[in-house]
C-alpha cells in the first residue's frame, strides 16, 4: 500500500512541476537605422531563447543603390550564406523601392557554432549549456540602441 501511495505522490509532484514549469513568451524589439528598420521577436522559455525571428526593411536608398534589380545582386549573394543550415530559414522579398528579409532562426535545431560567421549576427549563446540568454539578449540590444515593442 504504502508503494502504491508513494507512487501516486511521485507522479503528482512530476505533474505539479510540469504544470508550474516555464510558459513560452514572446519579446520584441525594434530599430530604424539609416533606412533599414529591424523588428527582432524572441520566442522564450524562462531565460531560454528557443526562436529568433527577425524582419528587416532595408530600403535601396540605404545601400545607395536605386533598384530592385541592384538590390538582387548585392542581397541575393549575401542571402547564399544563410541557406542549408538546419534551424534556420532565410527569404528576401523585394518591391520597387526597398527588400524584406526575414530571418528565423530556431534554437532547438541550429548549430550555433555556425551562426557566427554570418553577416550582421552576434550573440550571447553560454559555451557550456549552449543556450541563448534572453536577459542578456535583451540588455545587449537595448545598448545597442533596440526599443521594446
Amino acid at each position: 500500500m504504502k508503494k502504491i501511495v508513494s507512487g501516486m505522490m511521485l507522479v503528482l509532484v512530476a505533474f505539479f512541476l510540469v504544470a508550474c514549469g516555464a510558459k513560452e513568451e514572446t519579446k520584441s524589439f525594434t530599430m530604424n537605422q539609416a533606412g533599414i528598420e529591424m523588428v527582432l521577436t524572441y520566442t522564450y522559455e524562462g531565460d531560454t531563447v528557443t526562436k529568433q525571428v527577425t524582419t528587416s526593411k532595408i530600403e535601396y536608398k540605404a545601400l545607395g543603390i536605386e533598384t530592385k534589380e541592384q538590390a538582387k545582386t548585392i542581397l541575393d549573394e549575401q542571402s547564399k550564406k544563410f541557406q542549408n543550415i538546419d534551424g534556420l530559414e532565410e527569404k528576401i522579398e523585394y518591391s520597387d523601392t526597398y527588400a524584406t528579409e526575414t530571418v528565423a532562426v530556431d534554437y532547438s535545431k541550429v548549430d550555433l557554432s555556425k551562426l557566427g560567421d554570418l553577416p550582421g549576427t552576434s550573440g550571447n549563446a553560454d559555451a557550456k549549456s549552449k543556450k541563448i540568454s534572453m536577459k542578456e539578449s535583451e540588455k545587449i540590444l537595448k545598448a545597442a540602441g533596440y526599443k521594446e515593442k
